[in-house]
């Protein structure tokens, strides 16, 4: 799934000759999560993070393809460690 949404993020940047914003990396991502699940859904959280003309952002996603923006982001089992 990575390698997909990778590839049509360069896509997009190689066409319209400039590259996505954080924020609209973020949504194509979302999107291609939320189509998926209809079909054969991943079952994955992702964190996405960068730095464009906004200044940094970082965004929040689970599995069910809903997304957030947030101040600070962790996963996994050392999610429990890092919040407390």
């Amino acid at each position: 799934f990575v390698e997909f949404v990778e590839k049509n993020i360069r896509l997009h940047t190689l066409r319209a000759g400039r590259p996505l914003s954080t924020k609209a990396a973020a949504n194509f991502t979302r999107n291609e999560l939320a189509h998926a699940l209809r079909k054969g859904p991943y079952q994955t959280d992702m964190i996405i993070a960068g730095v464009d003309d906004d200044g940094p952002q970082l965004y929040m996603m689970d599995y069910l393809a809903s997304m957030e923006k947030v101040n600070k982001a962790a996963h996994g089992y050392g999610a429990m460690f890092t919040f407390g």
